[in-house]
């Protein structure tokens, strides 16, 4: 991997993360911020800059003049907005072997893209760096579709080629003013056309190359595919991870080989109040930062910056407090502050990355086993990174570390992780919108909640359990929910007040992803967060806080951590609850093995306690 990739517009400092600016800004910010963050160069999109501005707009000067932005710009063919298109709406337009036939809307004008003409429109740009145009197909489709795909992906990007060495003899361009080509990588989740792909292209011969399709599943992982190309692709060509953005992800292909990468993730969470914290030292162990919401009320008053250890505008200048009153009385202010703070963020942890500070995740080969397989690869990499040190202690040999690692995650997770169904919670949620009624609304909910049976043997004790709970502790104005699974689905069943705030933190990156669009699109105050209690301490003052079907597993990983748990909360109540069977529906003296249990944590604790008792589960409410 290439350390400086040169390119007309000035050099770029490899691994880097590009920013979109897809319509030729990155939202909220201008060129003077961009450059204050040290943001190195933005990717925009051409089908999106073809249909606004248009070409003849942008090509009076190039991009750079229009936004006023003197460092590198890549430019998208646009080929994945296209494919996107026409596949909401076939109506719109067809592919064939020459490329892309399309309107914009119904009885817009037809526009015929192929790969001569997207070279010739990115030089109109006068792009760094262009993108060939490639066919990008969902790994769904049947073979003969990621075959169709991958024919016509080589053939467009050897078309590219050859126009592009035409413009560049007949624009006499100078070998130091040269833009760079690259080829984009398709083949679907197939490793033998994705072999294939690459091999044909390396062929042609291109500056760089790029992972085309979809980079993750339905479960927000990467897919194995990932991997595999950068497997194949030499190391001295830079590789492009298109579309990978999260920082998890980011440290992950890293390790992997991949130096380039871009996406909207920092610049949409700041525009929603979700901002990066750095908690110092080395990026290791997928814990060299954590996420604040700047809507929690407990910023109104704290004077200190977002992040202490932070140079960008934001934290130089302002406090959580005064950005917590912007977002409140939504001055767009707050979203240029926050954005600025989330791209320096993504700089400091890039800039770390480079200079070596290399994820633990590929230091330790067990962590990175454990990570790329199909059933853990979704679990918070803190938690995966203390079961690795808890079995590093434990195990005979180095080669055994993975073993016991995993045979103790088998214990305290797979069964709950193998009985959880995302796709059908995942169809489920999609049937939500903002408008849905409150009855459809919880009938739905009970589906979801069907989908895991750690809550679907809840659901017929739900609404007096809820009742039962409340009528002793009070409606909440405020709820934590550690360990979170499906139970945020419950709350149509709470009666809990209009804006009551529900913080959640779940170990699974796929429901943290699930219930934060159920927040979302039912229009709750609340989030999850990827927070392992055995690593992290909740620092919030609520009233209530839910610990469900918790204790045994923290008891099975560490003796006495329930208790210590308990006694660092910050709320009125706690309640706690512990199934009378097992998932596998084994009830031998489970009951009294956990009633044992739960005497022996709050032994000698301050506490009060209400129980609530069921067939099917025990409450314990402690009041604090």
């Amino acid at each position: 991997m290439a350390e400086i990739l040169s390119t007309p517009h000035g050099d770029l400092t490899l691994p880097v993360f590009l920013p979109d600016a897809t319509r030729a800004v990155v939202r909220s910010v201008d060129a003077a911020d961009l450059v204050g963050s040290g943001v190195q160069g933005v990717v925009v999109n051409t089908f999106h800059l073809l249909s606004k501005p248009g070409i003849r707009t942008l090509s009076s000067g190039g991009i750079h003049r229009f936004m006023g932005w003197d460092r590198p710009v890549v430019s998208d063919s646009g080929g994945f907005q296209i494919y996107s298109l026409l596949t909401k709406n076939p109506k719109l337009g067809s592919v064939t072997s020459d490329g892309f036939t399309y309107r914009m809307s119904k009885g817009a004008k037809k526009i015929n893209l192929g790969p001569a003409k997207s070279i010739q429109r990115q030089f109109r740009l006068g792009a760094d760096i262009m993108i060939c145009l490639d066919h990008c197909m969902h790994p769904d489709e049947p073979d003969e579709r990621h075959r169709e795909s991958v024919e016509n992906t080589v053939k467009w990007s050897r078309e590219c080629r050859v126009e592009f060495d035409r413009l560049l003899v007949e624009k006499k361009i100078e070998p130091e003013s040269k833009p760079l080509l690259f080829a984009v990588i398709q083949g679907g989740e197939d490793r033998e056309l994705r072999r294939e792909c690459t091999d044909r292209l390396m062929e042609i011969g291109f500056d760089g190359y790029g992972y085309g399709g979809w980079p993750l599943d339905d479960n927000n992982r990467l897919v194995e595919a990932v991997e595999a190309v950068a497997e194949m692709v030499p190391d001295e060509f830079p590789l492009f991870g298109l579309g990978i953005a999260s920082p998890e992800h980011i440290v992950s292909c890293v390790g992997m080989g991949y130096s380039i990468f871009d996406g909207a993730f920092p610049t949409r969470d700041a525009r929603r109040g979700r901002l990066y914290v750095h908690k110092g030292g080395k990026v290791e162990k997928g814990k060299f930062f954590t996420r604040i919401y700047m809507q929690d009320d407990k910023h109104t008053d704290d004077h200190r910056p977002v992040d202490e250890s932070c140079d960008c505008l934001c934290c130089s200048k302002y406090t959580k407090a005064y950005l917590y009153h912007l977002f409140n009385i939504e001055d767009p202010l707050a979203y240029r502050l926050a954005t600025i703070h989330n791209l320096r963020s993504y700089m400091r942890m890039m800039s770390e990355l480079g200079s070596g500070g290399q994820s633990e995740v590929h230091e330790n080969p067990a962590i990175a086993e454990i990570k790329r397989s199909k059933k853990y690869s979704s679990l918070n990499i803190d938690t995966i990174g203390r079961v690795v040190n808890w079995a590093s202690e434990r195990a005979e040999s180095e080669t055994d570390v993975v073993k016991v690692a995993k045979k103790k995650l088998r214990q305290v997770y797979g069964a709950f992780i193998d009985s959880f169904d995302y796709n059908k919670v995942k169809a489920l949620q999609d049937q939500i919108i903002p408008t849905t009624r409150p009855v459809a609304l919880k009938q739905t909910c009970e589906q979801i909640l069907q989908c895991h049976q750690s809550t679907s043997e809840r659901i017929g004790i739900l609404d007096k359990a809820c009742k039962s709970i409340f009528s002793v502790t009070g409606k909440p104005g405020s709820v934590l929910d550690l360990g979170c699974g499906l139970h945020p689905y419950s709350i149509p069943w709470m009666g809990l007040k209009q804006g009551t705030e529900y913080i959640a933190w779940e170990i699974d990156e796929r429901i943290v992803d699930l219930v934060n669009g159920y927040f979302e699109r039912s229009g709750i105050n609340g989030r999850v967060e990827l927070k392992d209690v055995l690593v992290d301490v909740p620092d919030y003052e609520v009233d209530v806080v839910f610990l469900l079907k918790m204790v045994p597993s923290l008891e099975q990983q560490e003796a006495g951590s329930s208790r210590k748990l308990i006694e660092s909360l910050k709320a009125k109540w706690v309640v706690v609850s512990y199934p009378t069977a097992s998932i596998g529906g084994a009830e031998k003296g489970m009951r009294e093995n956990y009633e044992d249990m739960m005497e022996g944590v709050i032994e000698g604790m301050d506490v009060g306690i209400e129980k609530v008792e069921f067939d099917e589960e025990i409450f314990w409410l402690l009041r604090k």
